[in-house]
């Protein structure tokens, strides 16, 4: 038990013997407690970046705001939901997460947990198969150690394995239907398209394999 914590609980009660304490107190307790489990939490739980070398910094998981609710604690705040968005926004809230909002890579999501409907765990596989086919087809395509998580590398790093490994995936998928998503491309660059356009897509390279 965290030092905190136990000394929290020694000056709010007499070892040796009970002493009245109102309802009031006993919620005080109670807050104060909760309070100090979360920021054990998310003291433990996240890496600290500090005294690293810049180029460990630039891909090193940070600190993220740590949420409680429905009885345990999230990675997300209480009726998160995710949106369908461009494949780049994707692969980057993925891998990267949104400070400014206090959101993780959404990675670190636990879908069972954190989302509490169907369709938001539907969407969050079909990011996952998107993002995970991207950052195979460009570890192929580059001289990337499959033995490094994505996320420990350098930003420039991981732009370039997402650059190579989404025109990868689009040219097998073109080749599989020439008619797929040319009328999509012309006026859009691919990161721009939706990543439901694109897992809608996939289908067709398992029917070309056949």
């Amino acid at each position: 038990m965290p030092a905190s914590i136990s000394t929290h609980i020694l000056n709010n009660f007499q070892v040796n013997g009970a002493v009245p304490i109102t309802n009031q107190q006993l919620q005080d307790f109670r807050d104060t407690m909760l309070s100090e489990i979360r920021n054990c939490v998310v003291g433990s739980n996240f890496n600290p970046v500090e005294n690293r070398p810049q180029h460990e910094i630039d891909g090193a998981e940070k600190r993220y705001q740590a949420y409680y609710w429905g009885g345990r604690f999230h990675y997300v705040p209480e009726g998160f939901r995710l949106k369908t968005m461009s494949i780049k926004n994707i692969w980057d809230m993925w891998y990267v997460g949104d400070s400014s909002k206090e959101l993780p890579p959404y990675r670190m999501i636990d879908p069972a947990l954190d989302f509490t409907s169907s369709a938001q765990k539907t969407l969050y596989s079909k990011a996952k198969r998107v993002v995970h086919l991207i950052e195979e087809k460009g570890r192929l395509h580059t001289d990337a150690d499959r033995s490094v998580k994505l996320h420990t590398l350098t930003q420039t790093r991981i732009s370039e394995i997402f650059s190579r490994g989404l025109n990868a995936l689009i040219s097998e998928i073109e080749s599989a239907r020439s008619d797929l998503l040319s009328s999509e491309v012309t006026c859009r660059r691919y990161g721009e398209i939706a990543f439901t356009t694109l897992y809608n897509n996939l289908k067709f390279l398992a029917s070309s394999s056949n």
